[in-house]
């Protein structure tokens, strides 16, 4: 049996020896989550586990070497590159470490990949054989889980995450999460106030905790383009989505994380923000088999920082500094369904496109008013700079498109019958310039004719024709 909850109802369930509230968003809240803080501390040797935690810093250490430089051709790994480069890592580890409100959360920190994946000295001046620190430490994370978390776990979650393979720790925010996996696709997290599953999931092991205590999980899929983002509420996939590598950041109103040539803020896709991120240029990269380097993946993290600083959404509408981003669709949230194990199953989220004009300044140029007239009319109050210019002559046309440098252009092929083919003259002109605005060749032309003169043109050019539905498709897409 399985409890699906309507979204506008909140209450309370029971599902074996767990105890649930249901929210407003139509999510359960399991109140025996949050007691594992302090069974933890009730129950381990604040000693003991002060020692697990310096063991697990031994173990992390012994995998760092000091970084040579590119054309270096000796042996990376030797005992005095190893030995130059613990003193860095300890003393990263002295000042991350010890700043977790408990014991229980200074463990988990511990066991967490951000601290140092993400850092940045280590990333510049520090070397690892990335592979074995990956199995040692999953390997160990395993052991700590099993012996001090396990145990603590009401005994219907226990059953439920016994037999999968734990890939992952984090805490954030005061949160935390255990992320676990099988081999059929099936994840399962536990965090301080929630139990998630996810299904048609696999590779990478992504976790991180949001500000409002929700898993934020980045992933392989066979859906859409083979990645999948979980941000707490909606599980997306998308046929753009092509890379989960870029880390995700959080914003005083959300999150924005990107995907090959996208971005995402809150469920809302956009246009890649940061077009100069690399690692959001790249698709189906995986570790050790990337096209992008540590100092792409480090820009990537920087960038998208600065980003975040600028971000801020009001009443669902997202802006960047002073000017609004205008969105491609949005994912709505997860279908819920709380199983008999107590795991909350969330289905793929449907995904809604906007047909939104993405360009803020438009040029048409044509020789008929009346086509002017149809565009203006088609577009009022929808572009914060449609302009227009009537003219006959192929050298205005040209003078004023590059004086107004517009976003998009909607060009007429055909300005008069003496002078022929104007806009393919004009379009070449202005790529020979560096105009970097789409063009739209704008003719009365079959198909078949427009692909010819687009292919004739030498930078980005889509063939609408005259046809109003299609001009929008290509400002909205």
């Amino acid at each position: 049996m399985i409890a699906t909850v309507n979204k506008k109802k909140t209450g309370r369930i029971v599902k074996g020896d767990l105890h649930f509230t249901t929210t407003s968003d139509g999510q359960f809240l399991c109140r025996e989550l949050t007691e594992l803080p302090t069974l933890f501390e009730n129950r381990w040797d604040e000693g003991e586990i002060m020692a697990e935690i310096k063991e697990y810093h031994a173990m992390m250490v012994k995998h760092f070497f000091l970084r040579q430089p590119a054309d270096f051709e000796g042996d990376r790994r030797s005992s005095e590159f190893l030995d130059q480069g613990q003193p860095v890592i300890n003393r990263i580890i002295s000042e991350v470490s010890g700043k977790q409100a408990t014991l229980f959360h200074e463990l988990l920190f511990t066991m967490s990949d951000h601290w140092w994946y993400y850092h940045p000295e280590i990333n510049e001046k520090l070397f690892a054989d990335r592979n074995k620190l990956w199995d040692e430490k999953r390997a160990a994370d395993g052991v700590l889980v099993n012996k001090y978390i396990k145990p603590l776990l009401p005994e219907q979650v226990r059953q439920s995450v016994q037999n999968m393979k734990m890939i992952g720790v984090d805490v954030g925010f005061g949160h935390f999460g255990f992320y676990f996996a099988d081999d059929s696709g099936v994840r399962r997290i536990v965090t301080d106030t929630q139990l998630v599953e996810l299904r048609e999931v696999r590779g990478y092991n992504y976790l991180a905790m949001t500000p409002d205590g929700k898993p934020f999980v980045r992933c392989c899929t066979p859906h859409g383009g083979e990645r999948a983002f979980f941000d707490g509420f909606r599980l997306m996939s998308h046929n753009r989505f092509q890379t989960c590598a870029p880390k995700q950041v959080f914003f005083d109103g959300g999150y924005k994380v990107n995907s090959t040539q996208v971005s995402i803020v809150n469920g809302v896709l956009f246009d890649l923000i940061e077009n100069d991120d690399a690692v959001a240029q790249t698709t189906g990269a995986f570790m050790g088999m990337c096209d992008f380097t540590g100092k792409d993946m480090m820009k990537s993290v920087e960038l998208s920082e600065q980003t975040a600083k600028q971000l801020r959404v009001t009443r669902g509408r997202v802006f960047l500094g002073d000017r609004e981003l205008k969105p491609v669709g949005r994912f709505n949230p997860s279908r819920v369904t709380l199983l008999d194990s107590g795991f909350s199953l969330y289905s793929w989220s449907d995904f809604e496109e906007i047909f939104v004009c993405r360009y803020d300044s438009v040029l048409v140029i044509d020789d008929s008013a009346d086509w002017i007239s149809a565009v203006k009319h088609e577009f009022r109050g929808e572009i914060s700079s449609l302009r227009t210019f009537r003219t006959k002559s192929r050298v205005s046309a040209l003078k004023r498109i590059m004086t107004l440098q517009p976003e998009a252009l909607i060009l007429d092929m055909h300005l008069t019958p003496e002078e022929g083919f104007n806009g393919l003259w004009i379009a070449n002109q202005l790529i020979s310039h560096g105009f970097k605005g789409l063009i739209l060749i704008a003719s009365s032309y079959h198909d078949e004719q427009l692909q010819a003169m687009q292919k004739l043109i030498k930078g980005k050019t889509k063939a609408p024709g005259k046809n109003l539905a299609r001009i929008r498709q290509c400002l909205c897409k």
